[in-house]
């Protein structure tokens, strides 16, 4: 993750390690603050106090693995995992991932004997393998989740829970015209923009409730969501509000406002959002042009920072509000995650003491001034946290259980499948 040649990119919180940097750049041969005790005994020292760290060593990207197996796999797709986990890696192809269960699991046996990863590349054909009893758990995407929804044949199978992820419209603030810079009237103009939206209809009409709408930008289940100053978090639609905040920006009715362009992605449900936000938008006099890319070209342009205005979805990989940080740092504006090119010092100090705070009571106050401070300067148009489909088969015990706020994605990795059953087994791995 450290070393230029790997591939991986550099990372925020890995090089909070002593010596990161000077390995990085060539200077030394080994970093200074990784140390081995011994065979089980693994010591790290940072080079400040940086209280998310802990939480960041439980990502799959933080596991300790073999040199030898490390430099034989870097970059390449025969990657063999290592681990010690409830199974052991069997065999891969082009179709199918085998484990296996781990007889020598700290825990114990776990009670499947194995799990079959069926790699599918189209979303129909999911489902279809869902129906004929191949499948006991899926994820069911996006565009296919409304049909799911409504289909009597599987009574109960489907699962929604709300995940630790957030689809926002990003401002890039580097612009001089329309949103960027610091001038007064550009912030006021952000505001009324995201005073002006709709998030329950995009959340009713488009997700079918599969959103929660959410106009701040810290997630719920997140240390810092509840703010007891405030009523309500974040923004809600307020046409009024927004029409005199376009008034004291000396924009009345829209006017003085060049078309604004919105960058997303062809893909569904970006397009019907961005329908319903060009909509909410020419209610105070805004005039939006939707421009749709594929995802290759979109991200090209985001990165070089060519959109004014863009979709984003960010999903949080560990259970702190520090994943979100580096997105508004000044030190990630220029080729880092800080997509709105956000440089305010003020937020910069707010982040820092954040992750010099290690009481999680104190470090929830620092979060409220984040998101009070954030939400005043509205880099971005805050729309709603996002929520995970799941397909779970009946005969399925102990996996909707454990389900959380970061079961996204890949959900069943973030269960202890040793908790989890099935009722009837037709067909056994060795049988198969």
């Amino acid at each position: 993750m450290i070393d230029k040649g790997s591939g991986n990119g550099k990372t925020d919180w890995v090089m909070r390690i002593k010596g990161t940097s000077a390995y990085s750049n060539g200077e030394a041969e080994d970093i200074s603050g990784i140390t081995i005790i011994d065979l089980h005994t693994l010591e790290i020292k940072l080079f400040e106090v940086y209280s998310p760290f802990l939480k960041y060593l439980t990502a799959a990207t933080s596991s300790i693995m073999p040199e030898s197996l490390a430099e034989k796999s870097s970059g390449s797709e025969s990657f063999i995992p290592v681990g010690s986990g409830p199974f052991t890696y069997v065999k891969r192809s082009d179709e199918l991932i085998s484990l296996f269960a781990n007889e020598d699991y700290f825990l114990g046996k776990p009670k499947l004997d194995g799990i079959d990863y069926k790699i599918i590349k189209k979303s129909e054909k999911v489902i279809e393998e869902y129906r004929k009893g191949n499948l006991h758990h899926t994820r069911v995407f996006p565009e296919l989740a409304e049909k799911i929804l409504n289909d009597d044949s599987i009574p109960g199978q489907i699962q929604i829970y709300p995940v630790n992820a957030l689809y926002c419209y990003v401002f890039n603030l580097d612009k001089t015209s329309k949103f960027g810079g610091s001038k007064e009237n550009k912030r006021l103009l952000r505001q009324a923009i995201n005073y002006a939206i709709d998030r329950e209809s995009i959340c009713r009409d488009v997700f079918n409730g599969r959103c929660i709408p959410n106009g701040s930008v810290i997630p719920k289940g997140i240390c810092g969501y509840e703010n007891p100053l405030a009523d309500t978090m974040g923004y809600q639609r307020d046409l009024m509000k927004a029409r005199e905040l376009l008034d004291q920006a000396g924009y009345s009715g829209g006017e003085g406002v060049p078309k604004v362009s919105l960058f997303t992605t062809y893909e569904s449900p970006n397009i019907e959002i961005a329908e319903i936000f060009k909509e909410n938008l020419s209610e105070i006099g805004l005039d939006v042009e939707i421009v749709a890319k594929d995802k290759e070209n979109y991200f090209k342009a985001v990165l070089v920072g060519d959109p004014a205005l863009f979709s984003y979805e960010w999903y949080l990989r560990n259970p702190d509000l520090d994943d979100f940080l580096s997105m508004f740092h000044t030190e990630n504006a220029k080729g880092g995650q800080n997509f709105a090119r956000m440089t305010r010092d003020y937020i910069d100090t707010i982040i820092e003491d954040s992750r010099k705070t290690e009481n999680e009571d104190d470090r929830a106050r620092v979060f409220m001034e984040f998101e009070r401070q954030i939400s005043y300067d509205a880099p971005w148009v805050f729309m709603f946290q996002l929520k995970n489909a799941l397909l779970i088969n009946p005969e399925v015990d102990g996996l909707l259980e454990q389900l959380g706020p970061f079961a996204f994605r890949e959900s069943i990795a973030s269960v202890r499948m040793e908790l989890v059953d099935l009722k009837e087994v037709e067909k056994t791995i060795e049988e198969k």
